[in-house]
C-alpha cells in the first residue's frame, strides 16, 4: 500500500518526471542524458523527495540504484499523472 504522502508527493510534475526517468532508465546517469541534466540534479532530487516522503524510494548499490518496492508501487500512479 502506498502511503497518502508518497503519493501527494509525485503530484508535482518535476519530481514524476525524474521520478519516472530514474525508474524507466536503471541509473541516475541515463535518467540524465534523457533529462538533459547532470547525474547530481538526478541523484538529489530524487534524495530530496525521499527525505519529503520519508521512505526510500532506490537503494544505492554498487551496481546502480535498484527501485524499491514502494517505488514499483508508486510508478503506476506516476505513469498516470
Amino acid at each position: 500500500m502506498t502511503t497518502p504522502l508518497a503519493r501527494r508527493q509525485l503530484e508535482r510534475w518535476d519530481d514524476v518526471r525524474i521520478f519516472l526517468a530514474a525508474v524507466r532508465a536503471g541509473s541516475f546517469t541515463a535518467a540524465a542524458r534523457v533529462l538533459g541534466t547532470d547525474q547530481s540534479t538526478i541523484s538529489r532530487r530524487l534524495a530530496a523527495l525521499e527525505r519529503e516522503i520519508g521512505a526510500s524510494l532506490f537503494e544505492r548499490t554498487r551496481r546502480g540504484p535498484v527501485p524499491t518496492e514502494l517505488a514499483l508501487r508508486l510508478r503506476d500512479d506516476a505513469e498516470r499523472v
